[in-house]
């Protein structure tokens, strides 16, 4: 057993860590070297090397599945403000956080610049409602380094000395109309020279299995000296509490204080230590305790009972003596309060490692130091090695922080969907509400509101102030339950929208909640109860509870399509990813592979059955991600008896036919009981084929005067066919759908050949010959009118994030359909060039991979003038982004341009 630190408990006395398959690893970690091994010994348990990782969410606030309002209006029922005081059911956020790989306990960086209302502990942005151009994150940061098991993680903060502008990025967005641009955080001034900021670098690094250190390095940007306050925050997500719907309520954890510069978490999964480094005026941090549980922490005493959330923004910035003076609790942070020089930094360090570990205290700092150094050379090796050799320098750089962006992206994801529909309805606001007595009568509930002042404020005579404030409330809640009970809900976007005929006779009775504010009361009622129609009623048997990759940890802090509507798919393309990566990894993992198979012949199955409306292999689908391709809201219902048949819909069953095809044809180099699917897939992609490629006359998707694929609007008989004529991706989709099976995979199933025939027309000259497609930073995604970044309309929220005349995404696909065309034409095969294109001679299939491909890379890469376009696409604030202070020289006069971006 390994030397005990003289503070720490002998190890026999603490509880052993629940058996969980996810904390011991194969070899991989037993076999990592480690710095440290004449410093630390080791324990006797071993955690997998991907245990610790960036799996906080970016925005957990304004989420549906922390919605418990009755109007499904999630944006407002917990927003970015409540997020300080609230406590999640189904996660945690933070900023630049780390979690364990069950987000049981995590840990973020927390930053105050001494006159904003509330701790920098969390990204702001608009909500829907707020912005112009719908939800928007109005923050500088960038992640800039990361490796697959997050050995070492590096991400950078831009946080302005002055004060946040929270309420000026909503009043002024609030002002502007669609058709105006957004009003970004640089737009307000507070990144001026002459005000300052603060570049805040966070580092992670591994060490010995279990463990993660840290470093977080703030730099002075202004021309004066500044003070700022770091707080590095530990804290773990609430299951114990009944509010907690997302697990089963456990054991209660605990963070408590072990010496002056140190403390220690014990939890289920492992007893833990973390010490903390001295700053550089060698004070050291002062310790603060709480815990992750709801409260009003405005009292100016508190009781042993009142330890809340948001105590370390009451203690800080309000100075209220809100100190846990037993120095323990399930949520802790280490205060430094740094005074930095213009043009200079500081660091603070902590270490996190398995309780067990004995060290010889060399000093934190410079033993983070060490490890972070260590773990940086080992990601510059890694990136050297996977990259190719013939990319510049400007080119890696871009490289690494696309996979740097991809990995930050992890996010732990938790929803069950049934116990979020069964959670209690929440109405803020209101103290009174219509209910039905024993013979089925409407009464008033009236006493509520005066019961709950009398139990919050026991010693308050003011009745007059409670009957006011109850008579105004209960005008309020009437309307809106009468309002209710009028009608049944049916959720369009996120919102719940009224029709006739609601049946609320099962409401028996409303309880109220004895820790609301003293303004209002909380009622709550079961949401099964009271709301016959929820979102996601068909959805209740989903239950997630992993590790995600998103597409962005603010933006889309939810699994595609979205929360609002699991029903509104996106392209199937699942069944695409599972064969690259097994062809990625060897070939070899068949059992990788037969597990998503078997998945994905019920996923086939459910899009023959649901999508296709008319029994005749073509599909419709919705926006499928592609929000604003056409000239109607294809995610919207259509009128009776009207249904839509989609290209890309159509396109993408015939390439998900094909995808099936091809993991048959892998599965049967291993068990030949594969192959007899593989004719059954080869027919679904000859149905689809055969008739997308029908002109519209004759029922298919073909229009002869465009030469291209469009979308259709059908009557009922199916007799009146009207294409929508227009030029998008929509129509280049179904040349997706192709394939070249080598001779070894047909060889497995000889009876394939005499299957094979051509069915399919050579479309993929046409992506790259008409210059309306054409674009110089690559495949532009519609030829109508659009609004490059920003749209004029609210379509889907009117959200310009996803908006803009290029999509890496199906740039990409593109790409990869190029490549397989290729295979089958070589380089015999030429197209001639669209008309804007600089060398109007004919190119091979692969030059025009490489050139779609450059051009996609110009996008990000410096021009001659050392400006990256990305960084060009706005005139106001322009100087400031492309010309950020260098946070690597000493010399902070010193500028050069923006090298950040993020993915």
């Amino acid at each position: 057993m390994a030397t005990k630190r003289q503070y720490a408990k002998d190890l026999s006395e603490e509880p052993e860590p629940k058996s969980s398959k996810h904390l011991h690893s194969d070899t991989t970690d037993s076999n990592r070297s480690s710095i440290m091994s004449t410093e630390y010994a080791t324990t006797e348990v071993t955690y997998h090397s991907k245990f610790w990782g960036p799996y906080l969410s970016d925005r957990q606030w304004g989420t549906v599945r922390e919605d418990c309002s009755a109007d499904g209006d999630c944006w407002n029922y917990l927003s970015h403000e409540d997020a300080t005081s609230t406590v999640y059911k189904f996660g945690e956020d933070g900023l630049f956080g780390i979690s364990d790989d069950r987000c049981l306990f995590c840990a973020c960086l927390g930053v105050w610049n001494g006159v904003d209302p509330i701790i920098k502990e969390r990204l702001f942005g608009l909500t829907g409602p707020q912005g112009n151009h719908g939800e928007d994150v109005k923050e500088l940061y960038y992640y800039l380094d990361n490796m697959p098991d997050h050995e070492y993680m590096k991400a950078l903060y831009k946080y302005p000395q002055s004060e946040f502008p929270y309420q000026l990025l909503k009043d002024e967005n609030k002002e502007r109309t669609c058709k105006e641009t957004e009003y970004e955080i640089l737009d307000t001034g507070v990144f001026d020279e002459e005000k300052g900021y603060w570049d805040i670098t966070v580092e992670y690094a591994k060490d010995v299995s279990g463990s993660i250190v840290c470093c977080y390095t703030v730099y002075n940007k202004g021309l004066s000296e500044a003070t700022i306050h770091v707080l590095p925050q530990f804290w773990f997500r609430n299951t114990w509490c009944s509010c907690s719907s997302g697990d089963t309520k456990c054991q209660k954890p605990s963070v408590s204080k072990v010496c002056v510069d140190s403390i220690e978490i014990k939890y289920e999964l492992g007893n833990f230590t973390i010490q903390f480094s001295k700053a550089d005026d060698k004070s050291k941090p002062v310790l603060l305790f709480t815990e992750n549980e709801d409260g009003d922490t405005s009292s100016p005493t508190a009781s042993d009972d009142m330890y809340f959330k948001d105590a370390f923004h009451k203690i800080l910035i309000n100075g209220c003596d809100l100190i846990n003076r037993k120095q323990m609790g399930t949520k802790c942070a280490a205060v430094y309060k740094l005074t930095v020089p213009p043009g200079g930094s500081q660091c603070v360090y902590w270490t996190l490692y398995p309780s067990g570990y004995s060290s010889k205290r060399l000093g934190i700092s410079s033993h983070v130091s060490n490890i972070v150094e260590a773990r940086k050379q080992k990601y510059d090796i890694f990136y050297d090695e996977i990259l190719p050799q013939y990319l510049s320098k400007e080119e890696k750089n871009v490289a690494r922080q696309a996979y740097a962006g991809l990995l930050w992206n992890k996010q732990y994801y938790h929803y069950d969907v049934q116990k979020w529909r069964d959670s209690p309805v929440v109405y803020k606001g209101d103290n009174s509400v219509d209910i039905q007595d024993e013979n089925g009568d409407e009464v008033k509930e009236e006493k509520s509101a005066k019961i709950l002042m009398q139990e919050r404020f026991p010693g308050d005579d003011d009745s007059e102030h409670v009957e006011k404030t109850s008579s105004e409330a209960e005008t309020k809640m009437t309307e809106k339950v009468s309002k209710t009970e009028a009608s049944s809900v049916e959720m369009e976007s996120a919102e719940l929208k009224s029709s006739e005929n609601s049946d609320t006779s099962d409401v028996e009775q409303l309880e109220t909640d004895s820790d609301s504010e003293p303004d209002f009361v909380d009622i709550e009622v079961s949401c099964k109860e009271y709301v016959p129609e929820r979102i996601n009623k068909e959805w209740q048997h989903m239950k997630n509870h992993d590790i995600i990759s998103m597409p962005d940890k603010w933006e889309f802090p939810w699994i595609p399509a979205f929360e609002f509507d699991f029903g509104a798919v996106n392209p199937p393309i699942h069944g695409w990813s599972c064969l690259k990566v097994f062809r990625n990894t060897g070939s070899t993992d068949f059992t990788f592979l037969k597990k998503c198979f078997h998945g994905l012949i019920q996923n086939f199955t459910w899009w023959i059955n649901k999508h296709d409306p008319n029994n005749k292999y073509i599909f419709d689908g919705g926006f499928l991600g592609l929000d604003n391709i056409s000239v109607l809201d294809r995610g919207r219902q259509l009128p009776q008896g009207i249904t839509l048949e989609q290209a890309d819909a159509t396109g993408w069953m015939a390439f998900y036919s094909l995808t099936m095809l091809e993991m048959c044809l892998e599965l049967s180099r291993d068990d030949p009981v594969y192959c007899d699917l593989c004719i059954k897939y080869l027919n679904h992609f000859n149905r689809i084929a055969t008739a997308l490629n029908e002109s519209i006359q004759n029922g298919g998707l073909w229009y002869e005067d465009l030469e291209f694929y469009c979308d259709v609007l059908v009557d009922s008989n199916n007799v009146c066919r009207k294409e929508i004529q227009l030029k998008s991706l929509v129509g280049i989709v179904p040349v997706f759908a192709s394939s070249v099976l080598s001779p070894e995979l047909i060889s497995i199933y000889p009876e394939l050949v005499s299957h094979l025939c051509l069915m399919c027309q050579e479309n993929s000259p046409y992506i790259y010959q008409h210059e309306q497609f054409c674009f110089k930073f690559g495949k532009k995604k519609v030829t109508v009118n659009y609004c490059p970044g920003e749209s004029d309309c609210n379509m889907y929220g009117g959200n310009s994030n996803w908006r803009g005349p290029i999509w890496l995404c199906m740039n990409y696909m593109i790409v990869d359909s190029l490549q397989t065309y290729y295979k089958a034409f070589n380089s015999e095969f030429k197209i001639p060039c669209p008309s804007n294109c600089p060398d109007s001679s004919d190119m091979s299939l692969m030059e025009v991979i490489k050139d779609i491909s450059r051009r996609i890379s110009t996008i990000f890469l410096p021009d001659s003038s050392g400006r990256r376009p990305l960084h060009v696409t706005r005139q106001v604030g322009l100087r400031l982004l492309q010309n950020f202070r260098d946070t690597s020289t000493d010399d902070y006069k010193k500028t050069r341009k923006n090298d950040h971006f993020l993915f």
